[in-house]
């Protein structure tokens, strides 16, 4: 995606929650961290940037965490296959919604288009959100007062639920 004139600075580490980028976030006073993937972040990396955004692949509080577009798109529920925009908090996907995003798609977008176009999208207005934060400092967020679905790594049954949502679409349910 465009930088839209931001001064983004890229950090790679294998450990987001470790004493040195707790120690780097501080040092750099960032203003605004954008977050898309990755770790769960704790409670000392949440507490070193006053706004965290994360751009999540799925709908929250709808789905929640790992792959949840795919599992949408697999129960058929177009309406909540996106991405969201929400703020990071100390629970699960749980901050509160900044705005959802969805793809511009046509009739015959594959599955592997689909998620990239989503994943594009829920990225590009990340970007051109925290931007616009940064010029107005103005910023609007709602919560949606309804627990959804969450999906975990950790949770045996998400390759067999992933895998029973592709089937549905591969087969034309």
């Amino acid at each position: 995606p465009k930088n839209h004139e931001l001064d983004i600075k890229t950090i790679k580490t294998s450990d987001i929650n470790s004493l040195e980028i707790e120690t780097l976030l501080k040092e750099m006073k960032i203003e605004i961290l954008l977050v898309y993937g990755g770790k769960i972040l704790k409670k000392n990396i949440i507490q070193t940037v006053s706004t965290i955004i994360n751009c999540h692949y799925g709908f929250t509080p709808y789905y929640k965490g790992i792959a949840s577009s795919i599992t949408a798109l697999g129960d058929k529920d177009y309406r909540h296959m996106g991405a969201t925009l929400h703020l990071i908090d100390e629970g699960i996907d749980s901050g509160a919604v900044l705005k959802y995003v969805q793809p511009d798609l046509t009739i015959k977008e594959s599955i592997a288009s689909i998620l990239k176009k989503t994943m594009q999208s829920g990225m590009e207005e990340q970007i051109k959100f925290a931007s616009e934060l940064i010029k107005n400092k103005n910023m609007d967020s709602f919560i949606i007062p309804y627990p959804g679905k969450c999906y975990f790594s950790e949770n045996s049954k998400l390759k067999e639920l992933n895998n029973r949502a592709l089937l549905r679409l591969y087969s034309g349910e």
